[in-house]
């Protein structure tokens, strides 16, 4: 069966009225990781003069839906953040992060305080999914903190966290942990080895940088591992020195594996995104068969390149 690609996109004013763009779209470039901050999608729209450059602007909301032979699934949803009226007409979007960048801050401290209760002090008004039971001790918002998004990106860096918008609910916590589910591929068939490269794990040589945060606020910091290998930073909460190079010790055989590094091309179908789980098949070396979190999703839709998803693969999935 043939696939026809299919578009749809809404933009909504704050008056409530609507545009809607079926099947009439340049291109569209969605950029989905937990190693962001938000969500961004870059739309590019036929230029209808005297309509789109005065009619849309920044603050609309936007619902992106792509897909094959009338059968379409939502792939992002936000606000516009950047107009640009150039041709094609192009916008710049970013999810519900955006709203949360316009909410001012003031500068505030606690001696200690649990990380959903600073969330909630921060935005009232989000939908928050279950929370991991961390406690901040202490923990600020410092003066050159301008608004709720930079308050919740400073407090992503200072804990090595995630925190990211999922289905319109606000995620914060390790990264991993969330259940975004399972997808299966299998090269040839569903996928394309677009730059994957599989290393042994005897060949791999990292160096892991342990940050332990204590109450007081200060930090331990201990490296262990390969001098000049693969870097990666993992964060950990009040830990002795002692503990804060064993428990960095035991993280080693989760980055250093045999398998995949890199990324892989699939198409619109299945639909994936950050923190599923990628379980790839290699019918010419089943060795290679593995499971792997997805870190990065870029979904890329025009009229030249199809309909296809960039896969950026992290740690191997136990």
């Amino acid at each position: 069966m043939s696939l026809v690609m299919n578009s749809y996109i809404k933009i909504t004013r704050p008056d409530g009225k609507y545009y809607e763009f079926e099947n009439r779209v340049n291109s569209v470039r969605i950029t989905s990781t937990w190693k962001a901050i938000s969500d961004t999608a870059e739309i590019k729209l036929p230029y209808l003069r005297g309509m789109l450059d005065k009619q849309i602007n920044v603050g609309d909301r936007v619902v992106i839906y792509l897909g094959y032979n009338g059968v379409l699934k939502q792939e992002f949803k936000g606000y516009i953040s950047v107009k640009k009226p150039d041709v094609p007409f192009t916008l710049i979007c970013e999810d519900e992060m955006w709203k949360l960048k316009q909410i001012k801050v003031s500068p505030t401290g606690w001696s200690t305080i649990k990380l959903a209760d600073v969330i909630t002090h921060l935005a009232p008004d989000v939908v928050l999914t279950d929370l991991p039971d961390i406690t901040l001790s202490p923990w600020r918002i410092e003066n050159d903190t301008r608004n709720v998004a930079q308050a919740l990106d400073r407090l992503r860096h200072d804990f090595g966290l995630a925190v990211y918008f999922r289905d319109g609910r606000l995620y914060a916590g390790l990264p991993y942990y969330e259940n975004a589910g399972e997808v299966k591929f299998r090269f040839g068939v569903n996928a394309k080895d677009r730059s994957l490269e599989f290393k042994r794990e005897a060949d791999i040589k990292l160096q892991v940088k342990a940050i332990s945060l204590l109450p007081s606020g200060k930090h331990i910091n201990e490296t262990v591992g390969d001098v000049g290998g693969e870097q990666h930073t993992l964060h950990f909460y009040n830990l002795t020195r002692d503990e804060l190079k064993r428990q960095a010790a035991e993280k080693l055989p989760l980055l250093r594996f045999d398998g995949f590094r890199g990324s892989f091309l699939s198409f619109g179908i299945p639909q994936t995104k950050h923190s599923m789980v990628a379980n790839l098949e290699h019918p010419r070396y089943p060795e290679k068969n593995g499971k792997y979190f997805i870190d990065t999703v870029t979904t890329e839709y025009n009229g030249s390149v199809g309909y296809k998803r960039i896969n950026e693969l992290g740690r191997k999935a136990s």
